[in-house]
């Protein structure tokens, strides 16, 4: 007890390296000592495997996770609340967590910002152990991409990190499904992130770094280091298996048709440095990608008063959206998936035709008119980048 209060105050401490060796000690101390009292320590009072000298010390860190005082403060209680989740045992530490998952939909910024900061720390520390929780810990973390506090933002990215970098190679097909699905959201900030996580993924992957914009022809591929790409890409598949990267390079595709900039750039960046030969590899995956273009095409809803504008027409200049414009009801990722369509028909026009217009004709039937709106965007983008022999013939 008489340690105690001096490992709290450190814990708070303004300087990283203090809170560190704080929530270390901590962890220890309760390791140690629980081991001893543990089997006492209901009769007396404590927490079930905590000895009664720590049964506050769960909830007082709990508690300051949500502090108004200041991020330090929040950083130093999640780093202290993984520690002591490190030594009080699997079913104890779940309990905690899933007790913490409850701040998501917290009224105050300062704990959900807080129960990020222990995201970002729990990963770290129990390294294997944390598998288990990917698949309920990484929806939350993408979800907070798009808070509206910026802190929470950057904490919520900084967590996504951390689980991509410790838990990535041996896990990556849990992790890559809750991604590809954020490439897709209406908010741009999560489509941003989601794809920046993604290309830290396959970075970490493919054992390679991202290759500079300059790098990069008019098809998007890399011309300065093909054999080292090519090797990426060749590990890359490997490790996920053909299904799974047919799968990523169709929703990095579409991304790079995107209405925000930043994703846009991002997801170019990630194409060059994983993809060798732009037509080679979309004639690999074009049986994925139609199918997901088809997909987003018809997804969302639209109000029946909207004018829904299409591609390369939208402001007559793609180049000079505003970035961060929020979506409405998918119409985003419609003109995202258009605006991609028509790209492909223009580089692969006479071997996509025969494969997507059938899927589009069939789609004018819909009784959804936001299928049917979605369909007219397409076809009016392949309209737009196919010849008039290719258009006369379909």
């Amino acid at each position: 007890p008489q340690v105690l209060p001096g490992l709290k105050m450190c814990l708070m401490d303004p300087i990283p390296d203090v809170r560190a060796s704080s929530a270390k000690a901590l962890g220890n101390l309760v390791a140690g000592v629980g081991d001893a009292d543990k089997t006492t320590a209901a009769d007396e009072g404590g927490v079930d495997g905590l000895s009664s000298e720590f049964g506050e010390l769960l909830p007082w860190m709990i508690k300051m996770l949500g502090t108004e005082t200041s991020p330090v403060e929040r950083s130093g209680a999640a780093q202290g609340l993984a520690e002591v989740c490190r030594a009080i045992g699997h079913e104890k530490a779940e309990e905690t967590l899933f007790l913490v998952l409850q701040l998501k939909k917290h009224v105050s910024s300062a704990a959900r910002e807080g129960l990020l900061w222990f995201m970002s720390f729990l990963p770290a520390i129990l390294n294997e152990d944390f598998s288990p929780y990917i698949s309920v810990s990484l929806p939350v973390i993408v979800a907070g991409l798009s808070d509206d506090n910026d802190g929470v933002r950057e904490v919520a990215l900084r967590a996504g990190q951390v689980i991509v970098n410790k838990l990535g190679i041996q896990h990556t097909n849990e992790i890559v499904p809750t991604l590809t699905g954020g490439m897709f959201d209406d908010d741009w900030r999560i489509r941003h992130s989601s794809v920046k996580l993604l290309g830290e993924l396959l970075y970490l992957v493919g054992d390679t770094k991202a290759v500079g914009l300059a790098d990069v022809n008019d098809e998007g591929d890399n011309v300065t280091g093909m054999s080292s790409v090519a090797r990426v890409s060749t590990t890359i598949r490997a490790h996920l298996g053909d299904a799974s990267t047919n799968h990523v390079l169709a929703c990095l595709y579409i991304s790079r048709s995107d209405v925000s900039i930043a994703v846009r750039q991002n997801a170019l960046q990630i194409w060059k440095s994983i993809v060798t030969n732009t037509p080679r590899t979309l004639v690999e995956i074009m049986k994925v990608l139609l199918s997901l273009l088809i997909e987003k095409l018809s997804e969302g809803s639209v109000d029946e008063d909207d004018d829904l504008v299409y591609g390369a027409n939208k402001a007559g200049n793609n180049e000079e959206e505003e970035v961060g414009a929020d979506g409405d009801n998918g119409e985003d990722i419609r003109i995202v998936a258009s605006r991609s369509l028509g790209d492909l028909v223009m580089k692969l026009g006479d071997k996509v035709l025969p494969a997507v217009v059938p899927h589009l004709r069939q789609g004018l039937r819909s009784d959804s008119e936001s299928v049917r709106r979605g369909v007219c965007a397409g076809l009016a983008e392949i309209l737009l980048n196919c010849s008039r022999k290719q258009a006369e013939d379909f």
